[in-house]
């Protein structure tokens, strides 16, 4: 036991080392309104590869809850990489509350196993200013990271319908 909890331990730091590589820009503490511009930055994904937001991508889908990505996820595993790529989607989850034992030994295996990647955010101040309401997905669309609309989605359904009208 004592080697498991040493060798999360030198992962932590490795990642951390990792991530200072890429240090996000200051964000702003307020949720970003349409018109507003979002900073470019990256992200790490669960395999530690970058999630970039930057000019190409059209729209992010974030989660800040275990109740929202519970059925976001699945939607977006039958969506797959290639049509979330395909219409310039990064997808976004907010695991900044989860004890950081409980994100390496349970989170980060799950979401390694979806067929796309998603940007794990694990210093909430990384997207204090995306708006999020509880159990909700949101959808921000963009256009050259202005925020062109945003729109909080209660269910896969909506999320389904959200995501076959963008461009």
């Amino acid at each position: 036991m004592l080697r498991v909890a040493l060798a999360l331990a030198a992962t932590a730091v490795g990642r951390k080392g990792r991530a200072a590589e890429d240090t996000p820009p200051v964000i702003p503490s307020s949720p970003a309104i349409v018109g507003t511009r979002l900073p470019a930055r990256t992200l790490r994904d669960a395999n530690a590869d970058p999630v970039r937001l930057d000019a190409s991508v059209r729209a992010i889908v974030f989660t800040a809850d275990r109740e929202a990505s519970a059925w976001v996820h699945p939607l977006l595993a039958e969506w797959g990489a290639a049509a979330l790529a395909q219409h310039h989607v990064i997808v976004l989850v907010d695991l900044s509350a989860m004890p950081a034992l409980i994100t390496r030994m349970f989170a980060l295996p799950k979401l390694r196993a979806l067929p796309f990647s998603l940007g794990l955010v694990q210093d909430a101040a990384e997207t204090a200013d995306l708006p999020r309401q509880a159990g909700q997905a949101t959808l921000i669309q963009l256009e050259a990271l202005e925020v062109t609309d945003i729109r909080f989605l209660p269910d896969a359904a909506a999320l389904q319908t959200a995501l076959q009208a963008l461009p």
